[in-house]
């Protein structure tokens, strides 16, 4: 199974903006273009009693319509797909690893695509926000249940404007921050991409400073070698020690913004000083707050 994830990745597809936007950043990436791509859609088919009205019913005429649309639906869904398929061939991926799934609804779209993540794959890729969007709603439903849901797989999502030039990686002492470090190298390492290693310490560190300082150096030394393992040019690979911050999530995603940052790459769970607390939920912050990069969360 270890084997086979690592050939894998999983893109959600509804054929909204944000998927096809998800379509043109994977591309992008040549990792990825290395991979088996599953692009993977749940549908909801009209269900049967609906059928049975077209006969029992006064209702048979507006029951034509709706198939009408169903078949209308089905058929530009399959030219989406399509198109994305050819998107990623055109940018490399040979044919015959670019695979259409479709799969009708079974328990809700957002635990069907995570029941599939199961099945040996690198990653989940999803757009931001799907064909349902509501305008005032910051994140996407099925992203945000996602998010919540794949605890045991990275998730890649993907906003209007992202890019993988420029990556900004939080990075703390623990195991989770150097997860996402090991995960990043390996899917961006053989790219031309930049990483700065971000670490952002809540209020002035008084009191654990110079310990703190030290445990996040030798942290910032360890993601360095993570990537330089992978063939990342040190000239390449920069790093940023914040304080004074109110909230960790939010420096993170004004840095991002203000650097130019495409991609930020944050571990699920990590330490956020010295070894009492968590990060709790910054990398949840972090996708809630941000607009246009892509997050990776990482398990």
């Amino acid at each position: 199974m270890e084997k086979k994830s690592k050939k894998r990745i999983l893109v959600a597809f509804d054929g909204s903006f944000h998927a096809n936007e998800s379509v043109r950043y994977i591309a992008a990436i040549p990792a990825f273009r290395q991979m088996e791509i599953v692009l993977f859609n749940v549908f909801q088919k009209i269900p049967d009693c609906y059928y049975d009205l077209e006969v029992a019913t006064p209702l048979g005429s507006r029951i034509k319509e709706i198939h009408a649309w169903e078949a209308q639906e089905a058929h530009n869904m399959e030219q989406s797909l399509d198109r994305a398929r050819r998107h990623f061939i055109e940018a490399g991926v040979p044919g015959d690893r670019v695979r259409i799934v479709l799969r009708e609804r079974e328990k809700g779209i957002a635990r069907d695509i995570a029941a599939e993540s199961k099945q040996g794959y690198a990653a989940v890729v999803v757009g931001r926000k799907g064909v349902s969007r509501v305008r005032d709603l910051v994140m996407g439903s099925v992203s945000a249940k996602l998010l919540e849901r794949l605890t045991y797989i990275p998730l890649i999502v993907v906003g209007r404007a992202s890019s993988s030039d420029r990556v900004l990686i939080a990075v703390d002492p623990s195991e989770g921050a150097m997860r996402a470090v090991s995960f990043a190298a390996r899917s961006l390492g053989t790219s031309d991409c930049r990483f700065t290693l971000a670490n952002v310490i809540r209020g002035d560190g008084e009191g654990c400073a110079e310990e703190l300082r030290e445990r996040v150096n030798e942290s910032f030394d360890e993601a360095r070698s993570r990537l330089a393992r992978v063939g990342v040019d040190p000239d390449r690979i920069s790093t940023r020690m914040i304080s004074g911050a109110r909230s960790r999530a939010a420096v993170l995603v004004q840095k991002a913004d203000q650097g130019g940052f495409g991609t930020i790459v944050v571990g699920r769970r990590g330490l956020s000083k010295v070894k009492d607390f968590f990060m709790g939920r910054v990398s949840n912050k972090v996708m809630q707050l941000v607009r246009d990069q892509a997050v990776w969360v990482v398990s």
